[in-house]
């Protein structure tokens, strides 16, 4: 007969089945038909345009190889797409699956400590149900899949706890490369995991902080990590035409988009908190800076400001409930508020330095604070007096709250857009000699990714994001060159953006005044009209001069 191990290890896999099941089933059927409603969903048309092994930057190097290998295995199945909005469909099933498989993982991961299935059920559906989570498991973006292969090396690290091999570890490390490579950010998950790691190797015979199992198995993690960062970064620089070590080990360390995005600030700082709500409910979805914030609609700020509030007293009432309650805590329920802590520390960095704004990287640290909170709850809710209702009341609010992210995943779902058929037309009119330069309106975005040839389209804010002031330069060689091959040259939207909007990005922050543009607005001519939502975008045919 089964013992009862063996019955509760089945039941726990059984449970995690079901909620694997269950949250694919959901993302599929809220699939986003918003195709610019997370940053990057475009970018796999670019692979249904090639139909070859290529690679991305490195912040998210392996998506289009991701892509690639998810359609092939599908097509081998029979689900062949028949265009570009099927193969972008097709794309998104790949998240929806790598969505379920991070909440599975949680739900594994928390019900082994709280013993709970309720509990972490509730955490995972919090969580599953928060803005930045919700937005990418329906939608086609890059990080998913980064996110879910470091959980997944989690689950490894966690593994080490019980076993005493170092399989565990050197797979951990591994994951954690692949997942790097994925999506680079992630990366930043792997302090967390040497946390168990290093609480794995304690002794309980020893009572130092440095033992020679800890130091060993550190470096193995570490020297495991490097091997596999080596075998797949060296295998994509390789492809690419790197061959010198010091060209690789210098193209590792390039980040392009650094110059205008990395760095410290008090307002990046002070819109931190404000980034985390918006990423878990729908509140204020389209922040773009504290000043509009404060002068637009009262209610607004008064709300978030509220919600703020109430969320962070929530999590210093939990921070100091497990302070008060340490020693009596199970030492499973220890390591996972040490492995939660110093994950949710170590991946808030991105937010502080790139964009406390941007749903991408708010999702490793919104996990990390839901498995703290879930192992919180669980002694709060020990509190004879008060805890069982500060628990079950925040529970409900909080789910009520994210729930509401419901409203715009359906309504995203049943919403047609015309942004790939615009597109389509507007493939219609250029012809292979042309050029487009273009902006970063959906019409340039979906063109430049799965229907203009490479070199077609210029998106001259992404070169001025790159280059500076040199994309003037930049630009007019791509003119003289469509000239002397017998094209004319499209500007897409990128002349009719207002001064004020130039100015406040590719003015201040790239070094390009809006007057570069002059010469070419005085020379250009509406040449088609394309609708995208609920905006109009010009395609103006510049009239080609010796002059210019």
């Amino acid at each position: 007969m089964a013992t009862d191990d063996q019955l509760g290890r089945r039941k726990v896999i059984s449970v995690t089945a079901l909620v694997l099941v269950v949250f694919s089933c959901l993302f599929v059927l809220l699939r986003s038909r918003n195709i610019f409603e997370v940053d990057g969903a475009s970018r796999c048309l670019e692979v249904f345009r090639r139909q070859t092994l290529f690679f991305h930057g490195n912040n998210h190097m392996l998506y289009p190889v991701n892509v690639l290998v998810w359609n092939r295995v599908v097509g081998a199945l029979g689900f062949r797409p028949n265009g570009a909005e099927e193969f972008y469909a097709l794309t998104q099933w790949m998240n929806c699956l790598a969505g379920a498989g991070c909440l599975a993982i949680i739900f594994y991961l928390l019900y082994l400590v709280t013993s709970s299935v309720r509990l972490a059920f509730g955490v995972v559906l919090a969580y599953g149900l928060s803005r930045a989570f919700l937005l990418h498991a329906t939608n086609a973006a890059e990080p998913l899949a980064g996110v879910f292969w470091s959980l997944l090396a989690m689950c490894f690290a966690a593994l080490s706890l019980k076993r005493k091999s170092n399989w565990p570890i050197i797979v951990s490390a591994l994951l954690f490369s692949l997942a790097m490579a994925t999506y680079q950010s992630t990366i930043f998950l792997a302090p967390s995991a040497l946390v168990l790691i290093w609480q794995g190797r304690s002794n309980r015979d020893d009572r130092r902080f440095l033992t020679p199992a800890r130091i060993a198995a550190v470096c193995e993690f570490t020297l495991a990590g490097i091997a596999g960062c080596a075998a797949i970064f060296g295998w994509a620089y390789w492809r690419r035409g790197f061959r010198h070590p010091a060209e690789i080990v210098g193209h590792f360390f390039t980040h392009d988009d650094a110059k205008v995005y990395l760095g410290v600030s008090v307002g990046k700082i002070v819109t931190v908190p404000i980034g985390m709500v918006r990423n878990i409910f729908p509140l204020v979805p389209h922040f773009v800076g504290l000043r509009e914030l404060l002068t637009g609609p009262k209610l607004s700020p008064i709300l978030l400001v509220l919600v703020i509030g109430i969320l962070c007293a929530f999590l210093v009432v939990c921070a100091r409930r497990l302070t008060v309650k340490w020693k009596d805590l199970s030492t499973e329920v220890r390591v996972g508020v040490m492995a939660a802590t110093v994950g949710f520390a170590f991946t808030i960095i991105p937010v502080i330095i790139w964009d406390p704004s941007y749903d991408k990287l708010w999702l490793q640290p919104l996990a990390c604070l839901a498995f703290f909170i879930g192992m919180a709850l669980k002694p709060i809710s020990m509190d004879v007096r008060y805890g069982f209702l500060i628990s079950r009341a925040f529970s409900v609010l909080f789910l009520a709250g994210v729930s509401l992210n419901l409203v715009w995943a359906v309504r995203d779902h049943e919403t047609k857009l015309p942004d790939l058929e615009e597109t389509q037309r507007l493939a219609g009119l250029i012809e292979k000699q042309d050029l487009v330069v273009g902006g970063w309106d959906s019409i340039s975005t979906l063109y430049g990714y799965g229907w203009g040839d490479d070199g077609q389209l210029i998106s001259f804010p992404t070169e001025a994001v790159l280059h500076g002031y040199g994309s003037v330069a930049r630009l007019r060689d791509a003119i003289s060159e469509a000239e002397r091959r017998g094209g004319r040259v499209y500007f897409l939207s990128i002349l009719d953006v207002p001064r004020e909007s130039w100015d406040s990005f590719l003015g201040s922050r790239c070094g390009v005044p809006y007057s570069v543009m002059d010469s070419y607005r005085a020379h250009s001519r509406i040449r088609a009209t394309f609708y995208e939502q609920s905006s109009q975008v010009f395609l103006r045919q510049f009239e080609l001069t010796d002059s210019n």
